[in-house]
C-alpha cells in the first residue's frame, strides 16, 4: 500500500510521536511549577515581545515543514546539503552582524574549508547511498509468469 506512510517515512513516525508526547509534556509542565514560572513572566505585558514570541513560533512551523516538504520533493541529500549550507550562511551573518567576531584570515578560512568539507561529505555519502540501492541494469532478473 502506499499511503502517506510509505511516502513520508520517518516524518510520519515522528508526527505520530510528537501527538503522544505533547500532551506527556504539557502535563509535565504543569507539574512540575513551569506553568506559573511562565505565566508571572513580565515580558507577556510587552507587545514587542509577544510579536516576536508568536514570529518565531509561525517560522518553527514553517522550518518543520520546508524541511518534510524538501525531503519528500527533493531528497534527503539535498536537504542534508541544504542544512550545511544553512549553517554556514548563519555563521558568516554572525561573523557581519554579531559585533564579537575579530576577523582573522585563517579563522575564516578554516570555516570556509569546515563548510566545504561538509557539504562533500554529505554528497559523496548520500550520492554512494543512493547508487547502493539502484538496480543494476545489466543484471540479469528472472521473471516468474504464474
Amino acid at each position: 500500500s502506499s499511503g502517506i506512510n510509505a511516502e513520508y517515512g520517518k516524518a510520519w513516525f515522528d508526527l505520530l510521536q510528537l501527538n503522544y508526547l505533547c500532551p506527556l509534556s504539557l502535563l509535565a509542565f504543569t507539574l512540575s511549577g513551569e506553568y506559573n514560572t511562565v505565566k508571572l513572566f513580565a515580558g507577556w505585558s510587552d507587545l514587542w515581545f509577544c510579536v516576536q514570541f508568536v514570529l518565531i513560533n509561525v517560522l518553527g512551523f514553517v522550518l518543520m515543514y520546508s524541511a518534510i516538504l524538501c525531503t519528500a520533493v527533493c531528497g534527503p541529500l539535498t536537504y542534508n546539503v541544504s542544512g550545511v549550507l544553512k549553517s554556514t550562511a548563519i555563521t558568516y551573518a554572525g561573523m557581519g552582524f554579531g559585533g564579537d567576531y575579530v576577523f582573522s584570515w585563517l579563522n575564516f578560512i578554516g570555516i570556509t574549508v569546515s563548510a566545504l568539507g561538509g557539504v562533500v561529505y554529505s554528497a559523496v555519502t548520500f550520492s554512494s547511498l543512493e547508487q547502493d540501492h539502484k538496480p543494476d541494469k545489466h543484471k540479469e532478473q528472472d521473471v516468474h509468469i504464474a
